[in-house]
């Protein structure tokens, strides 16, 4: 563990002072670590990244000044400690000596008598009950709090407290290979304890966590990890055989193979996004589930020059937002999304509504979603732009799980349910 200890620390620090993402920073920490020891490495730096401010309040009283910024990786180690003590209930001997230990790999050994006395302060106290130490208000940032409550008023405070809480893992059953029921009966035999979705016909809600690699029929395309709310936007599509169909800005491919899972592969798609990086993480996820569809590389919102002049049946725009609806599943959004993004996302939105609703037939619908809860990105976005088109409608959707509001409908982050996600579906007059 003591490599975990002090690699946790490294990734950390990656997150909150260089920016990295948590995904980025993860990877490259789990290739100094032994393969079992990966999720203990997750579980560390996912709950610092979470709740990084509440960590701060407990540390910062045992010192006593600030580190220098050469010195920081020292202070992340402390904050990774503290997070193992409290929220964990890891050894106290284990945690205070391997810390100590990793002043070392890091080469500053002056730290060992700090880290040491540090942490022995702290449990000279007494551990902290969890409840006391938790301030979901106090993770995020000012910024965010004023966009929640100026979008969601009263619920603004539970939905800061269920973006604490790290999500479930859900599964879309692949329904061309099983179903369901049949997929519930083989995670069973394979001792994994799951649930069918309430809403999403084809999700699963594992009760825990764990590798792909371990799901019956994964790697044979039986399922896809996808939230329940992402499910929905292909169901309500509803796209018909023979449809000419746009998966615009697909990656990783969830919703691509979705579509293509729900028509037997009878529709003509064609999936777009910005970058061969991004498509090849399509190509990836259609390979293992033994699907094709047309992969189209542009810059959606400027360059025209891909299309062939077919109009299309349907469009599915699942447009780049601030992702403030899936926190839970990446705590970094936290820590480095601020106000200054969400005006150009705005216009990104904009620009893609614009661009691709020339390219829809009359007669077609366009389902505009986002995996944000910020009403700026959902129901405002759309209110400019059918203000601006005036053969564009918002469409009533059966979506009765989902909240609904002005011109659409959201899901707001759930534990054992669902991730925050708006949906809007357009009708072309």
């Amino acid at each position: 563990m003591s490599a975990v200890r002090l690699q946790a620390a490294v990734a950390c620090q990656q997150i909150i002072d260089t920016g990295h993402s948590i995904d980025h920073a993860l990877d490259a920490a789990k290739k100094s670590v032994e393969p079992d020891d990966a999720g203990q490495l997750q579980a560390i730096v996912y709950g610092v990244v979470r709740h990084y401010n509440s960590l701060e309040s407990i540390l910062k009283p045992l010192l006593n000044k600030p580190f220098r910024n050469k010195d920081r990786d020292i202070y992340f180690l402390l904050l990774s400690a503290i997070y193992q003590l409290v929220a964990m209930r890891a050894p106290d001997h284990a945690v205070v000596n391997d810390s100590v230990n990793a002043t070392k790999s890091l080469k500053k050994k002056w730290a060992r008598a700090l880290v040491n006395g540090c942490l022995r302060e702290f449990l000279r106290a007494g551990v902290v009950p969890q409840e006391s130490w938790i301030n979901s208000v106090q993770e995020h940032p000012e910024w965010l709090r004023a966009m929640l409550h100026n979008s969601w008023q009263d619920k603004a405070s539970l939905i800061m407290a269920e973006n604490l809480i790290p999500a479930e893992l859900t599964l879309r059953v692949n329904r061309n290979k099983t179903d369901q029921l049949e997929y519930l009966e083989q995670l069973e035999k394979n001792n994994l304890n799951a649930t069918s979705h309430p809403f999403a016909p084809d999700a699963i809600v594992l009760d825990d966590a764990v590798p792909v690699e371990v799901l019956p029929g994964f790697s044979d395309g039986f399922a896809s990890v996808q939230d329940a709310a992402a499910q929905m936007a292909s169901v309500l599509l509803n796209p018909q055989v023979g449809d000419h169909v746009l998966d615009a800005c697909a990656a990783p491919g969830g919703k691509t193979g979705h579509l293509l899972e729900i028509t037997n592969g009878n529709v003509d798609l064609v999936s777009a996004d910005i970058s061969e990086k991004r498509i090849n993480r399509v190509r990836e996820n259609l390979t293992r589930l033994n699907l094709n569809c047309e992969l189209i590389v542009s810059d959606l919102s400027t360059d025209p020059s891909w299309w062939d002049g077919r109009l299309f049946d349907r469009i599915l725009l699942d447009a780049p937002c601030s992702s403030t609806g899936v926190i839970r599943r990446h705590p970094d959004i936290l820590r480095h999304r601020n106000a200054q993004d969400i005006p150009q996302l705005i216009q990104i939105q904009l620009a893609l509504l614009t661009q691709l609703w020339r390219l829809l037939k009359p007669e077609g619908m366009l389902l505009y979603a986002t995996c944000s809860i910020l009403s700026e990105e959902n129901d405002a976005v759309i209110d400019t732009f059918i203000k601006n088109h005036n053969d564009a409608t918002p469409m009533a959707l059966p979506h009765p799980q989902a909240l609904k509001t002005t011109h659409g409908y959201q899901t707001l982050p759930s534990h054992g349910l669902s991730d925050g996600f708006y949906t809007c579906g357009l009708l072309k007059s």
